[in-house]
């Protein structure tokens, strides 16, 4: 689902683009002011991309370092069991 949300992001930019080449905007100063959103969009679209990455990593260490706990729980009530 991840990858589909992207690829309507993509489309959203390529038409934006295709706007201002065609020359489809209209009216004084619209294409000036529009002309620089398709690219701050498409550079927010991959600051959020890299923000999602950096999460899934971060969850993943955090999930590595609960499996680590648990596991050094385990050998503590081994040992005091065992004691």
């Amino acid at each position: 689902m991840a990858f589909e949300i992207y690829q309507k992001e993509q489309a959203a930019i390529e038409a934006a683009e295709a706007l201002l080449r065609e020359g489809r905007i209209a009216g004084p100063g619209a294409a000036e002011a529009f002309e620089p959103l398709p690219g701050d969009y498409r550079k927010l679209c991959t600051a959020i991309g890299r923000l999602v990455r950096m999460s899934d990593r971060e969850m993943m260490a955090g999930e590595t370092t609960a499996t680590v706990i648990d596991e050094l729980a385990r050998v503590v009530e081994e040992l005091r069991g065992g004691a």
